[in-house]
């Protein structure tokens, strides 16, 4: 079956936290850091290898600078479920800095 959109997306999004929270206990000595910390952590994280979107970066407000959507096709199946489908990708960019 091929990759749909929400599974794609919760892999990357896992990966971007995992990523911040680490990096947030590595810059507190390796101790509990803070929610602030970990926030600041994961809007700092930069991701280009192993991403199923793209490349993963922020910009000054915490919105993705790039990212590749999913559209996702919902047709009426087989014993009246619904049936969906990757239709397209397309990439946005925020104009944001």
């Amino acid at each position: 079956k091929p990759l749909a959109g929400f599974g794609i997306m919760g892999y990357d999004s896992a990966k971007v936290v995992i990523t911040g929270v680490l990096n947030a206990i590595k810059a507190n000595g390796n101790k509990l850091p803070t929610r602030t910390q970990v926030e600041t952590s994961i809007r700092g994280t930069k991701l280009s290898a192993g991403l199923l979107t793209g490349a993963i970066n922020f910009n000054s407000v915490g919105d993705r600078t790039s990212a590749k959507m999913y559209i996702i096709q919902v047709k009426n199946g087989a014993a009246g479920k619904l049936d969906f489908s990757t239709a397209g990708t397309v990439t946005v960019t925020s104009s944001k800095k």
